[in-house]
This record gives C-alpha cells, sequence and structure tokens, in this order.
C-alpha cells in the first residue's frame, strides 16, 4: 500500500481516508446503486445492529465525502480496510484492503486516466508490459473499463495464470458518473471525473507470485519475512 501511494503522490495524488462502518446512503446510494438496484447482488454485504450502517464493501464511499469537503481540482487516494460476507479461500476474504483513487477537475479525460494507470503498471510490474482498456461494469462510473496488464508469468503468450488470454486484470476504473458528482456537490456540466479501485493483495499477488490470500492474514514469520 505504501508503494501504491508512493508512485500516485508522484502525481500529487494525497491520501484521504474514513469509516469503516458506514452508513447505506453513502456506501450505495450516493454511488448510484439504489436501493431496488441489482448491482447491490455484486456486493455480499455485512450490516450491523445499527439501522441502516454497515460495513463498507468498498472504499468507494470516500468518494463522496472527498468531493463533499474539498473543492476541486481533487486528486484523492483511498486506501483502506473492506469487508464482504464470503467464504475464505485461496482467493476470497471476508475482509482484504483496496487502493480507490479520485481524480476530478475542469475537462478531465480518459485519455488522462489511461496515461496515468499506464504509468502506475510500468513503475509496479515494468516498463516492458504492455496494457489495454477492456469494456467493463460499474453503477458509480460510465463509460467503465476494467484495466489490464500483460501476464506476469508467461509474458502474453497464454498460460494456465491468465486462462490462457496472456492478460492479468488488475483494476476496474471509468469516468465517475455525473449522478456521483451530483451527490458529491459538484456540477458534472462544469467538472468531470475518473476513478479508479485495485485489490491490494491482488497486486501483490501478481508482483511475488503468492497463490493464497490467507498468507496475509497467519502472522507467518516464514512468509512475512520474505518481504523485508
Amino acid at each position: 500500500m505504501a508503494e501504491i501511494a508512493e508512485i500516485f503522490g508522484r502525481f500529487g495524488f494525497t491520501i484521504h481516508e474514513g469509516p469503516e462502518v458506514e452508513d447505506d446512503l453513502t456506501n450505495f446510494q450516493m454511488l448510484n446503486i439504489p436501493l431496488d438496484h441489482p448491482a447491490r447482488d455484486l456486493w455480499d454485504t455485512l450490516y450491523v445492529d445499527v439501522p441502516n450502517h454497515l460495513l463498507r464493501t468498498h472504499t468507494s464511499p470516500l468518494q463522496i465525502r472527498v468531493m463533499q469537503a474539498h473543492e476541486p481540482p481533487i486528486r484523492a487516494l483511498l486506501p483502506g480496510r473492506v469487508f464482504r460476507y464470503e467464504a475464505v479461500d485461496a482467493s476470497h476474504a471476508s475482509e482484504f484492503f483496496q487502493v480507490e483513487g479520485l481524480m476530478v477537475d475542469e475537462g478531465t479525460t480518459m485519455g488522462d486516466l489511461r496515461g496515468l494507470l499506464d504509468e502506475f503498471s510500468r513503475a509496479m510490474f515494468g516498463r516492458d508490459k504492455r496494457t489495454r482498456f477492456r469494456p467493463g461494469y460499474y453503477p458509480f462510473t460510465e463509460p467503465s473499463v476494467a484495466f489490464d496488464v500483460e501476464c506476469l508469468v508467461c509474458g502474453g503468450s497464454g498460460c494456465p495464470a491468465c486462462s490462457r488470454t496472456g492478460w492479468m486484470t488488475i483494476l476496474g476504473a471509468g469516468m465517475v458518473h455525473p449522478v456521483v458528482l451530483q451527490y458529491g456537490g459538484l456540477d458534472p456540466e462544469r467538472f468531470q471525473g475518473f476513478a479508479f479501485g485495485m485489490g491490494v493483495e491482488r497486486i501483490s499477488n501478481l508482483r511475488h507470485g503468492v497463490a493464497d490470500l490467507r498468507l496475509y492474514l497467519e502472522n507467518d514469520l516464514h512468509f512475512l519475512e520474505q518481504f523485508r
């Protein structure tokens, strides 16, 4: 997480943090996910014994909090722990970490997003790795994309690790939906923004060849001392 923050810090992004117990309004509704929206099925939510509150399912609610508290231009990095009602196995966890980014200004474009993510990929995985955008779907961005990097195992030739596609998805991104900008208190006719979000464990898995998420939470010194 510190290395991710250092890379984006070169481009003027500053860290903002928020509560792990979030309200439904900020976690879902202000992110263009109303109560009856089918996209809620994408998040296995853990609710707490306080009306309309939950353990946050993503760090995206911080987009709203940052926009409501700060005037553009905004370059915010939003790291933190998130929670899902998941059966724990090698590739799933009930708690994990995300880093989200938000940039809002006049005239912000998908080209700015692509250039920033290309630079992040080069810094994290090496300058020789190709990248690509694929169409994606997130309720709070439009258009939405998946950002892929050339397979770190086979170099793009195709292998089981990349399902023989030659590509690995490292994050999701897109232009901030006008409804989300309005909930953040901004005029979507004047301001445009983009957002991106990544799972920190996934970045680490790809970087270091870690095959089991549970290793991060077991406090096994044989595992942890490899990363000094």
